[in-house]
């Protein structure tokens, strides 16, 4: 299986800088309605949660019918391909890998398009959109902001995109699980004319994983493709009654997206200013960074004897072992932490010199 889901070792006390979860926890709105909601759990839920997709419609001004709930992200990304059955799709790498699983579970070929640390790892929207023309693929998968180079693709400048997608009848599925973080634009406008499945996880931002929630908005076909293979009750009755507190909590949001900044900003200097370390800054809650020396396994191995663990790439399409990605976390445990690498870079360039 897949190595993201956070520190599974036996050491105690680790502060966990691979997940890139919210670290101010559940909104303390949310676990109070949590506690209240305990009372219901003797009756069965909404069969789909049909009152929680009709308010996120209203809250996104989103065309009645286009959103689906679902156990997390995850099961959204994995109803799409087995719902659309793709024999062939295109994934932007590198990205998270279970869009690709997802594909291959279901019998389709799946060709990478690889971005590169050249550029930055930023996609080349004319290249993609000749590659679906010529390529034909039944379905394209594209992360934005991507996990894990953070880099957010501009709607305004995938046109070129949109339009191939939908002239050779393929399905354009958009995670934006990470959108939260951003501030930039969204895929949102794009669901009317074009075949789009917007993905958005409620997981990272309101620090859930536990419950599992997520939400998807797309183009009407595709929305009534997807609704002829979920299951019911997929989503319990405790998820389904946070939906509007988390969406109606702005102090939590303001909060969290205050701490994100400068956290993130605490980050990209600590470890900018380390020798031997390449950072790609992110549009995200997470940072991807390119060590000149040693490896990410080394670097965890040592991180963890001090009480920290991060993100080693080496599952990720087109990232190699002297890649590793680190969560955006308090500006204080951010910079303990750079400290500590800081650390290890020295030790390491004292031992291969």
């Amino acid at each position: 299986m897949n190595k993201h889901g956070g520190y599974k070792g036996n050491v105690a006390g680790i502060i966990d800088f691979s997940v890139n979860i919210n670290h101010l926890g559940i909104p303390a709105r949310a676990a109070g309605k949590l506690k209240d909601a305990i009372e219901g759990l003797g009756r069965y839920p909404e069969i789909d949660g049909a009152s929680m997709c009709a308010y996120i419609e209203e809250r996104l001004k989103a065309p009645r019918g286009s959103v689906i709930l679902g156990n997390g992200g995850i099961e959204l990304i994995y109803l799409f391909a087995r719902a659309l059955r793709p024999s062939k799709a295109i994934v932007v790498q590198p990205t998270f890998n279970e869009y690709k699983r997802a594909f291959e579970m279901n019998g389709c070929d799946v060709i990478d398009f690889i971005t590169h640390a050249r550029d930055a790892f930023v996609p080349d929207m004319e290249k993609l959109a000749a590659m679906v023309r010529s390529e034909r693929p039944d379905a394209v998968a594209l992360c934005s902001p991507n996990n894990p180079t953070g880099v957010q693709t501009d709607p305004g400048k995938a046109a070129g995109l949109l339009e191939a997608v939908k002239d050779v009848g393929a399905s354009l599925l958009i995670d934006e699980s990470f959108i939260d973080y951003s501030g930039g634009a969204s895929f949102l406008d794009a669901i009317g004319k074009y075949p789009v499945f917007i993905v958005r996880s409620m997981t990272k931002f309101y620090a859930i994983p536990g419950l599992r929630l997520g939400y998807c908005i797309g183009n009407a076909g595709i929305i009534n493709k997807i609704k002829q293979h979920k299951e019911p009750w997929s989503v319990n009755s405790l998820s389904l009654s946070i939906i509007p507190e988390l969406f109606e909590d702005e102090e939590f949001a303001d909060r969290t997206l205050d701490e994100a900044r400068r956290g993130k900003a605490a980050l990209l200097e600590a470890l900018g200013a380390i020798d031997g370390i390449e950072v790609y800054p992110p549009q995200a809650n997470f940072v991807l960074c390119r060590l000149e020396r040693g490896t990410g396994d080394m670097l965890n191995e040592y991180l963890i004897r001090q009480g920290y663990f991060i993100r080693t790439c080496t599952d990720f399409c087109g990232l190699g072992d002297e890649y590793v990605r680190i969560a955006v976390r308090s500006a204080a445990e951010n910079r303990s932490l750079a400290g500590h690498i800081r650390q290890y870079m020295e030790g390491v360039e004292v031992q291969l010199g």
